[in-house]
């Protein structure tokens, strides 16, 4: 009887632990799903942060080859979720001035393309309204004086696109104006960057950026200065970019000199 009894109890502990350890595989199967999830949306986040570094770095080369024909800066890059990307004529700018008699275009159309980095939303998300003005920290197309870069970083989360569901940093060309003055006669310049490139980007580690021409265009007796933006690539409007205004008009003196100055830029990713 006593070892039918002892019997009984060890069969009761031999499946107690069965059951144990069922319950714990089974909490593990279950819990391994998020913490995988929880480890590639930490792997995504540090990568995030990492980019924002990055295309500061790579807004800096821009500017550093802008007017500087045949200068070339080249940046590598490591990442394992998103992908850099590129975006052809998203912008164009037109600058107009007006000498007594209204507004006539002094150059327009500036088509210009935008740089940037995306990765899915699906591994990591900032909430479908999150716009950043990273660079400077103002949303505006344009700016004076010159101590502010020739491009504008911002990062944003639009949905739906046409590309996909991403969350992204875009490096954009923007408008700069300057004033000087030479020989007792007031002048402005308005320089403008156009990022343009071939090739695709995909599989790429590294971007190169070379400053290749510009054109210069002037008018004298100029009474007023204005500047638009517009955006002819469907998606990329201004609920993409988010400028506070689309067209600006720029203070100057009766009879001043306007400089429109247009600097290409080419990237290319290898």
């Amino acid at each position: 009887m006593r070892s039918l009894i002892h019997s009984k109890r060890g069969v009761s502990q031999l499946v107690v632990a069965v059951i144990l350890i069922a319950i714990t595989i089974s909490a593990i199967l279950v819990t391994l799903p998020f913490i995988e999830q929880q480890r590639r949306k930490e792997l995504v986040k540090s990568e995030w942060e990492y980019m924002r570094t990055y295309m500061t770095a790579l807004q800096n080369a821009v500017d550093d080859v802008a007017w500087m024909l045949g200068k070339t800066r080249s940046l590598q890059f490591s990442m394992s979720n998103g992908f850099m990307f590129a975006e052809p004529d998203a912008l164009n700018y037109s600058v107009l001035v007006d000498k007594g008699s209204g507004y006539v275009s002094l150059v327009e159309n500036i088509t210009t393309g935008v740089l940037g980095y995306k990765t899915f939303i699906y591994d990591y998300s900032l909430g479908g309204d999150y716009y950043e003005a990273i660079r400077p920290n103002e949303q505006s197309f344009s700016h004076t004086g010159g101590a502010k870069p020739f491009t504008y970083l911002f990062g944003v989360e639009k949905i739906p696109m046409a590309d996909g569901d991403f969350l992204r940093l875009v490096l954009a060309p923007t408008v700069t104006v300057l004033s000087f003055e030479v020989g007792g006669e007031q002048r402005y310049r308005v320089l403008i960057v156009k990022l343009s490139g071939t090739g695709t980007q995909a599989g790429r580690d590294r971007v190169t950026v070379t400053g290749v021409s510009y054109e210069v265009e002037t008018a004298d007796n100029v009474n007023a200065l204005k500047v638009t933006v517009g955006f002819p690539k469907t998606g990329y409007d201004n609920t993409f970019f988010n400028f506070q205004e689309t067209s600006t008009v720029i203070d100057v003196p009766d009879g001043s000199v306007v400089e429109v100055m247009t600097c290409e830029v080419t990237y290319k990713f290898a």
